[in-house]
């Protein structure tokens, strides 16, 4: 092309060169001001606070939660129960939620503590007025049922898990307790039944299983 030629497309260029600059500019000023992906995927907490996955009632009126400090070189946090946005329970606590399984009643959650390799705990908490039910700590009601493998005391437990695995319609709560023994080539498996009055554990029924280690 002859240089006249070229030269006659100038002013058409420049317009073009600024209409590109009209239109991209206020992009990329937006795509500057956006926070980083990681920063999106905490939650709104404030500074130096992340928050766990959150678990919500099935009427979304209730919602579960661990916060942790931020870059935290261990798992201690705080398990916050809420109610309409608003905390009724703060407990300090360690690990991250697995699971929560709410009452058909409304009236309770249960909720697994995962704690990495030290186990499982599970929480029971009252919606009603955020009475702690049950802490990880807490022994559960006596089992009165007759040990079906009664050998299985004498040897050393050597980990053991408790989870929540529901509610039956009758609001009962299931928790499954498996205890692995050193040395013993089967684990034992308690499935518990409790029903819940004036905010204490009650114990109902017991079936214990023995299962072959993987």
């Amino acid at each position: 092309m002859e240089c006249s030629k070229l030269l006659g497309y100038e002013p058409a260029l420049r317009r073009a060169f600024k209409m590109n600059l009209t239109i991209f500019f206020p992009i990329l000023l937006a795509l500057i001001a956006l926070p980083p992906l990681h920063a999106q995927t905490q939650g709104e907490m404030a500074p130096g606070k992340v928050i766990d996955t959150k678990f919500f009632s099935p009427d979304k009126s209730y919602q579960v939660e661990i916060i942790h400090p931020k870059d935290s070189e261990n798992f201690n946090g705080t398990l916050v129960l809420k109610k309409s946005g608003h905390p009724i329970l703060r407990a300090a606590t360690v690990g991250y939620i697995t699971d929560a399984y709410w009452s058909p009643d409304g009236k309770y959650v249960a909720i697994n503590n995962r704690n990495a390799e030290s186990g499982d705990y599970v929480w029971v908490l009252s919606l009603i007025d955020g009475v702690v039910v049950r802490k990880p700590n807490d022994n559960l009601p006596e089992d009165t049922t007759p040990a079906k493998y009664p050998e299985y005391d004498n040897y050393e437990v050597h980990r053991q898990w408790i989870l929540a695995m529901g509610w039956t319609t009758q609001n009962e709560l299931h928790i499954r307790i498996d205890t692995i023994y050193s040395n013993v080539k089967d684990y034992l498996r308690d499935d518990l039944i409790y029903t819940i009055k004036h905010d204490k554990l009650l114990f109902m029924k017991h079936t214990e299983t023995k299962k072959p280690r993987e």
